[in-house]
């Protein structure tokens, strides 16, 4: 914290009077304040070879030499801004992280297999959004099959792949009665997918409407990987072609 700050922080117990030196938890601004302050400390390099949350920086390579000289790049910018990593929190070179509750290794990004068993599906009241209408609460033999795909979907998370911005997007759409669903890829690979149950009032829209939501919803979604970039749009209702005609 700036020496001017300091005094700020102070409080009184049966032991004296103290005040935080250092930046501490608990404060109402503290976290958008610290965010804030990474994001403008390393603004050229996120998305490039770092990404930050909070006091966590990941430092993403190609190689071993690339990875040392990012390295010393993050050092380097920690070192002229006065912020101090610690010895015993850092792991370096590794092909497989752990970060914010994902598997990333050079193959892609995968939902940690702990997260996923920590999960109690026998109490999750709210397995199927159909459940949720007025309708009696009533759990058929249908639900119950979905109820059981869902816990498989779950348990068999894809490996996801990691963008390259300097390859072309590719975006799959569907729609069927009920939903939409979204998926959008690399060279064949796949980076993230989606999909959204339709409200009542849509259900009954023609599948045309329905294939236009789900291009609107892609964009608005995924618009972090196409804003400013040409994409391709892969569908399976031809009039939709029109749309950019």
């Amino acid at each position: 914290m700036r020496v001017e700050d300091v005094h700020k922080t102070a409080f009184w117990t049966y032991m004296g009077h103290y005040e935080f030196r250092v930046m501490p938890f608990g404060l109402t601004n503290v976290t958008a304040t610290f965010q804030a302050l990474m994001n403008q400390y390393f603004q050229s390099f996120l998305q490039k070879f770092v990404f930050i949350f909070f006091d966590d920086i990941f430092i993403y390579s190609r190689s071993r030499d690339e990875h040392s000289r990012h390295l010393q790049i993050v050092f380097e910018t920690l070192r002229a801004n006065v912020l101090f990593a610690k010895k015993s929190k850092c792991s370096f070179g590794e092909a497989h992280v752990e970060y914010l509750g994902h598997i990333i290794t050079d193959e892609g990004v995968s939902t940690n297999p702990n997260k996923i068993k920590a999960m109690n599906y026998g109490t999750i009241s709210r397995p199927l959004i159909d459940l949720l209408g007025k309708e009696a609460f009533k759990w058929s033999v249908d639900v119950e099959t979905a109820f059981e795909n869902l816990k498989v979907a779950m348990n068999t998370t894809p490996v996801l792949t990691l963008p390259d911005y300097t390859h072309e997007f590719v975006v799959e759409t569907d729609a069927i009665h009920g939903g939409i669903g979204v998926v959008i890829m690399q060279q064949g690979r796949l980076i993230a997918f989606f999909s959204n149950f339709l409200a009542t009032k849509h259900r009954g829209k023609s599948i045309y409407e329905k294939e236009y939501m789900a291009l609107l919803n892609a964009v608005d979604k995924l618009r972090h990987y196409l804003q400013f970039k040409h994409f391709v749009v892969k569908t399976d209702h031809h009039s939709l072609k029109y749309f950019l005609e």
